[in-house]
């Protein structure tokens, strides 16, 4: 399984001299092996992953799972080239209170007079998932048993605001937990622990520290001292910190990199273009 990260940035892109080496771009990370690929959010990253599938000449089915809708998770769906191929069947999957379910919450914001092509125009068979996980603690289970290399994707309500969803996939004999938009409450810490126990790749929110965490409380994101102390907690084999904030410069990441990684060498912060591979058991 190749885990690729296309956008690691939070709230906003970044663009700049000072972004370049960890990548300016929101949040979008891929997991492909075999003929799988599923997709985590779609941020403006998603839209180089979609060059890289229209430059492949990649045709048949995409899994694309969103934690949540704020426009830095979702603005880069129209953007993303395989959606306008006839060739292409999307799946989406979601968890919103909007009355008009996930097809209508999306197609709010990504249509006229905010957007000029909405997602019924795409070229692609879009199937929308609604997806019911219940109360934090509950997780639901999505699975595919019918191909040779069947895959499972559990999803948990998550610690922000307006909600989300922290996710799990476990496919050829591996487990990746995407875990950004996700604040730590004492009463959240054991749900969180017990969702990503024994990880291959922990992806975790590290938005802030945890110097500037008492102006953001509430916000909805963790500090990269949660991480460290998560990782450690389930067992991760591997974390990577991502939903880095969209003011922090280069040289600001990489002084935290070096903190982290003189206490752990299997953590690090990622940056865009990171592409890790999870041998099968």
């Amino acid at each position: 399984m190749k885990v690729v990260f296309w956008g690691i940035r939070g709230s906003g892109a970044a663009v700049g001299k000072e972004y370049e080496e960890y990548g300016g771009n929101t949040s979008c990370v891929s997991a492909e092996w075999g003929n799988h690929l599923i997709i985590f959010d779609a941020g403006t990253g998603i839209s180089k992953l979609g060059e890289s599938l229209v430059r492949r000449g990649f045709t048949g089915e995409i899994h694309l799972f969103l934690s949540h809708f704020h426009l830095d998770h979702i603005c880069g769906l129209p953007l993303f080239g395989p959606a306008f191929s006839s060739k292409v069947r999307i799946h989406i999957y979601g968890n919103t209170t909007d009355p008009g379910g996930l097809k209508g919450c999306v197609s709010r914001v990504l249509s006229p007079p905010y957007w000029p092509v909405a997602p019924d125009c795409y070229g692609a068979r879009m199937v929308w998932h609604d997806l019911k996980p219940g109360k934090q603690g509950q997780a639901e289970v999505m699975e595919d048993k019918d191909s040779t290399a069947a895959w499972m994707v559990k999803a948990l309500p998550s610690a922000h605001p307006n909600g989300g969803l922290i996710y799990r996939l476990e496919a050829a004999g591996r487990s990746v937990v995407y875990g950004l938009d996700c604040e730590l409450p004492e009463e959240f810490w054991e749900i969180y622990r017990d969702f990503a126990c024994g990880a291959d790749l922990l992806i975790f929110d590290a938005a802030y520290s945890e110097e500037e965490y008492p102006k953001v409380k509430g916000f909805g994101h963790a500090t990269w001292q949660q991480g460290v102390a998560m990782a450690r907690h389930t067992g991760a084999v591997r974390t990577v910190f991502a939903h880095h904030r969209r003011e922090r410069t280069d040289k600001e990441l990489e002084a935290l990199n070096q903190i982290v990684l003189g206490q752990e060498p299997k953590m690090c912060f990622g940056k865009e273009g990171m592409e890790i591979l999870l041998q099968e058991a």
